[in-house]
């Protein structure tokens, strides 16, 4: 195990603060709505809170950073997830919900979850139209289901 230094270690807890403020700060954009009837900005600023909340508790109770570790290969497929992700949101609008949910999945089952082709594919076609009849048909939320 390489450790981090302390420096280093708050320097992320900090990015890690910055990065949840932005989060609050864009989902108040949002309407916020009431726990009982919420609107779109909801849930997004409930997490920007608890991440921002637990990374502001971590800066001000961790003093020793012998459990962290530095960042190097084997957390490529944590870097790849995230930008899978970011990926998705951008294509979510783009291309439609059952395309980018696909293409999100055969990505993490073959390439970050080493499945073979024929359950990577057999799983990304059926994943989406599983999203679909939950999200959009059963819950009725408003998802981009197609191109356009």
């Amino acid at each position: 195990m390489h450790p981090v230094s302390r420096p280093v270690a708050m320097g992320v807890t900090i990015a890690v603060i910055a990065l949840g403020l932005v989060g609050i700060l864009l989902s108040v954009q949002l309407e916020v709505g009431t726990p009982a009837r919420p609107g779109p900005g909801f849930w997004p600023l409930v997490a920007a809170c608890v991440v921002t909340g637990c990374a502001v508790l971590l800066l001000v109770t961790e003093r020793s950073t012998k459990d962290y570790e530095r960042f190097g290969s084997e957390a490529m497929p944590v870097a790849g997830a995230v930008a899978s992700l970011a990926a998705f949101a951008v294509l979510l609008e783009t291309i439609g919900m059952l395309l980018a949910t696909g293409l999100l999945m055969l990505f993490w089952l073959r390439v970050l979850g080493r499945q073979t082709w024929l359950v990577s594919i057999a799983v990304a076609a059926a994943g989406p139209m599983v999203a679909y009849l939950l999200f959009v048909v059963a819950l009725g939320v408003p998802l981009p289901v197609w191109p356009g």
